[in-house]
C-alpha cells in the first residue's frame, strides 16, 4: 500500500525549519504572486539536475521581488534555488533580505548563518547560529510537545547545535525529545537528525521518513 512506502521529503532542510514560525501577514502584490507561482511550477515540474529550470525560476523571482520588495516567500524560494546552483553569494543576499523582514525568526537566522559560512564568513555565521539558538529556545519554552509546530522547531534547534559543533549536546537533546514525543513520524525526524554530521546539516541532506503511521502533521 502507498501508505507503507518510504517517502523521501523532497524539500530542502530549511523547509523543515519553516514548520516553526508563523510569519506576519503581508498583502502580496498579485502580479508578484503570479511570478512566484510560475517560478515554483518550473522547478516542481523540472528535472532536479536541470540548472536551467532553477535559473529560469530565479529570473521570475527577481521580477517578483522588484514588484514587491517585502515578498518574503519569493526571497526564500530564490534562496533555495540559488543554493541548489551553489550561487552562494546570491543566496547570501537573499538571506539578508529575509533577515530584514524577519530578524528574529530562528529558521531565517539559521539559513543566513549557512549562507555566511558558504561564502567564508564564519564569524557572522556563528553569530547567526547563536541568535537562532536563542530564539528557538524562546519559542520552544512557550509550547508543549503536542503543539503541531513543536517538531519542526525542535528539529531546527538540534541542527543548530550541530552547526555550532555541539553534537553531543544535540544528541542529548534528541534523546530527551524521544522520551516525551510519542508521534512515530516526529520520532523518525529526530532519529534521522541524530545520525547527521555537520556537513549533512550545512549542505541540507534530505530527510527520509516512513509514512506508514499516517500523514506528516506539519
Amino acid at each position: 500500500m502507498a501508505s507503507n512506502k518510504i517517502k523521501t521529503i523532497l524539500a530542502l532542510l530549511p523547509l523543515v525549519w519553516q514548520f516553526s514560525c508563523a510569519q506576519p501577514k503581508h498583502k502580496i502584490n498579485p502580479e508578484a504572486r503570479k511570478l512566484n507561482d510560475s517560478a515554483t511550477n518550473i522547478v516542481f515540474h523540472g528535472i532536479p539536475t536541470d540548472s536551467g529550470a532553477y535559473k529560469s525560476a530565479i529570473s521570475l523571482l527577481n521580477r517578483a521581488i522588484k514588484i514587491d520588495s517585502d515578498y518574503y516567500i519569493a526571497y526564500k524560494n530564490r534562496f533555495s534555488y540559488q543554493s541548489a546552483l551553489k550561487e552562494y553569494n546570491g543566496a547570501l543576499e537573499s538571506a539578508k533580505q529575509m533577515l530584514k523582514l524577519h530578524p528574529n525568526d530562528p529558521s531565517v537566522l539559521t539559513l543566513a548563518g549557512e549562507a555566511y559560512e558558504w561564502t567564508g564568513n564564519k564569524t557572522s555565521a556563528t553569530l547567526c547560529y547563536n541568535n537562532a539558538l536563542l530564539n528557538f529556545h524562546k519559542i520552544l519554552d512557550t509550547m508543549n510537545v503536542q503543539n503541531r509546530s513543536y517538531c519542526g522547531l525542535a528539529t531546527g534547534n538540534a541542527m543548530v547545535l550541530i552547526l555550532l559543533n555541539k553534537k553531543q549536546q544535540s544528541d542529548d537533546y534528541i534523546k530527551e525529545l524521544l522520551k516525551k514525543d510519542t508521534d512515530p513520524i516526529n520520532r523518525q525526524f529526530y532519529e534521522a537528525i541524530s545520525a547527521y554530521s555537520r556537513n549533512d546539516v550545512l549542505y541540507w541532506k534530505t530527510v527520509t521518513v516512513s509514512q506508514s503511521a499516517g500523514p506528516i502533521k506539519h
